[in-house]
């Protein structure tokens, strides 16, 4: 039997809100009509390191602060860089633009970071799952949808200003009469100068 790919796609005005397009899944029959960005929970991975960076960036932490790049041992847990590299002291900006898995565990075990925080952030970001507050969550390992992943890049593209993801803005009758209207809600989820910083390390990412 042939294997039938299963993806989801979300688009955000990051400025509005507002869903501009969504893709839930090849077809309603498959996976029990589960839509795939707003239903189904994964892993995010290395997607979820820009939280960590931006709560460490709030507990005064900054782009060039130092992190050795070396493994460790906390409670049985020593987790590796993906290609299994070691050194002597990183920057948190390169530690995130290179994605390395110590720096970002690091944060957490030589208390950098607590988990709490990560936790309330993460909220204040767009998460609304509950998340698992453990050290591997420094790696991605706890379970989200892609609709809040979404949101909490689109948080950071709007100068940390979270505006909750809204598909439908207003229901009208047959007259065109408005029936309803749909505000999304809004907050300051990370400071202005907070946002700065970790767009400019994103961006080194991306460069």
């Amino acid at each position: 039997a042939k294997t039938k790919v299963q993806v989801g796609v979300v688009v955000i005005d990051p400025k509005t809100g507002d869903i501009k397009a969504l893709i839930g899944g090849r077809n309603k029959q498959d996976y029990y009509g589960l839509n795939h960005i707003t239903q189904i929970f994964r892993q995010p991975g290395s997607c979820f390191k820009p939280i960590i960076y931006t709560a460490a960036i709030e507990n005064g932490l900054y782009p060039a602060y130092p992190i050795l790049n070396q493994r460790f041992d906390y409670n049985e847990w020593s987790p590796q860089n993906y290609n299994k590299e070691t050194g002597g002291f990183m920057t948190l900006r390169d530690g995130l633009r290179k994605s390395k898995n110590i720096i970002a565990a690091r944060l957490v075990i030589e208390g950098h970071v607590e988990l709490w925080q990560i936790g309330k952030l993460a909220r204040r970001l767009g998460i609304k799952s509950k998340l698992d507050l453990y050290p591997a969550i420094t790696l991605g390992a706890t379970q989200v949808t892609p609709l809040e992943m979404v949101s909490v890049f689109s948080t950071l593209a709007n100068k940390g200003i979270y505006i909750e993801p809204t598909s439908i803005k207003q229901v009208e009758d047959k007259d065109g009469i408005i029936i309803a209207n749909f505000t999304p809600k809004s907050r300051e989820a990370i400071s202005a100068g907070t946002d700065y910083i970790i767009t400019n390390m994103l961006q080194s990412v991306v460069n």
